[in-house]
């Protein structure tokens, strides 16, 4: 089976998505997998089962307006969806997949498929891959509290409806996405692709851990909130803090490393933020003396607690998100403390006592994961999935056909905004 990850820079980035799929694609060597590159080096260390094509950027980002084009027929909305989705199906031109595979934080799958039609790109499903939508996070972040994301919304359930296959790795966002469309996903258990390996040896640093958080530093994320904890603790129970995830662009001009660091100075603390760091350095931290701490306000899951918990290193975790259920279903024993967000006394409770019984809890994970091997646990493959019938509902609200068939005849009046050959004729 060859699939189509319409993902840029996967061996490259640094992400949740991006990890995500390294993760798939290794886990799944009877599949071959092609994603785009932009800046990651044909030569970079990646799978067999992985293929590159190269990210041809042909038609004009519509995000930004160039003066010199007058696209006011297309829709504000569909504009940043619509040059995606074109410049996607142009990079893929002409080859063969069975599945096309797009994760649901973007918006193009709503004009892929009019695309890779008209590039000759063959295809027999879209699949939809689900970690998240961007406007809840747009929504949830500082300075947008007034916004109207609604059109965005709109976009991301015309594409959650459109594709011929739905799956995500929580159930907690599976449901939501039920009783938002009537429609069920598939559920794709997470050892199917994340395959914990044997942690290394704990190496006692100190008596008291240090706090360590992983992510994009958004405000959904909550790294704003370790602040306040870190700032409400007794001070025998915290020394410092680490955060590492990459800043995030605000639409006043500042990024949300600069409120973190306002919040930082203006309390005294002892944190220090790092933009990202290496798998392999990750991993280090979690056999160190380091307590995670994840206080997402929603996370649809959250990998890193996961990967946090399998590496022998306790979890503090929002409680609005999907890996508390995954946890307490499949092991109702493992250790993971639970911050119920709406309540920060209560927060800083269960904080300390994660604190306090830091070393017991590694023991108690230590022992618990001498047992995943012999686990079983039931779920359909991913090629299982992708192998399912089309499952699509047409929508008919919005003639995405039409706003594609705008942008290109667009671009092929303006002959300076991209290559003319490219669009002229029309596969109608």
């Amino acid at each position: 089976m060859r699939v189509l990850l319409p993902a840029v820079d996967i061996f490259y980035s640094v992400g949740g998505g991006q990890s995500f799929y390294k993760q798939l694609i290794k886990a799944n060597p009877n599949i071959e997998f092609s994603y785009l590159i932009r800046n990651e080096s044909d030569k970079a260390n990646r799978p067999s089962n992985s293929k590159t094509i190269n990210y041809d950027y042909k038609f004009p980002n519509l995000h930004v307006l160039n003066p010199s084009f007058d696209f006011s027929s297309v829709p504000t909305y569909a504009r940043l969806a619509v040059s995606n989705a074109a410049n996607i199906a142009y990079s893929a031109r002409g080859l063969n997949f069975d599945v096309i595979d797009i994760p649901d934080w973007e918006q193009n799958g709503c004009f892929l498929r009019f695309f890779l039609n008209h590039f000759n790109v063959k295809f027999s499903k879209i699949a939809l891959s689900m970690h998240g939508n961007i406007s809840k996070t747009l929504y949830s972040n500082w300075d947008t509290s007034n916004h109207d994301y609604s059109s965005i919304e709109f976009l991301e359930k015309a594409q959650y409806l459109g594709a011929d296959i739905r799956y995500g790795i929580s159930e907690f966002y599976i449901e939501e996405w039920e009783k938002r469309s009537n429609l069920r996903a598939d559920y794709l258990h997470p050892f199917t692709f994340f395959k914990p390996e044997k942690s290394k040896p704990y190496i006692k640093t100190s008596e008291v851990p240090s706090i360590i958080f992983f992510g994009r530093t958004e405000k959904r994320k909550g790294p704003d909130f370790l602040t306040h904890l870190a700032w409400m603790l007794p001070k025998n129970l915290f020394t410092k803090a680490l955060i590492i995830g990459p800043s995030v662009p605000l639409e006043n001009k500042t990024t949300s490393e600069d409120v973190i660091n306002i919040l930082i100075k203006n309390r005294n603390l002892n944190i220090e933020i790092k933009e990202s760091v290496t798998q392999a350095t990750m991993q280090e931290f979690f056999t160190q003396s380091n307590l995670t701490v994840l206080p997402s306000r929603y996370d649809t899951f959250n990998l890193v607690a996961l990967e946090s918990l399998f590496a022998g290193c306790p979890v503090v975790v929002g409680k609005n998100t999907g890996v508390v259920g995954f946890i307490k279903k499949e092991f109702p024993t493992m250790p993971i403390h639970v911050l119920p967000m709406d309540d920060l006394a209560t927060c800083i409770k269960v904080l300390e006592h994660a604190i306090e019984n830091y070393h017991e809890d590694r023991k108690a994970i230590a022992k618990i994961l001498e047992t995943i091997s012999t686990r079983t646990f039931s779920s359909k493959s991913l090629l299982d999935i992708y192998e399912q019938p089309s499952k699509r509902v047409r929508e008919t609200d919005i003639p995405f056909d039409e706003i594609a068939k705008s942008f290109l005849q667009i671009c092929s009046e303006n002959p300076s905004a991209q290559n003319n050959e490219l669009v002229t004729t029309l596969h109608l």
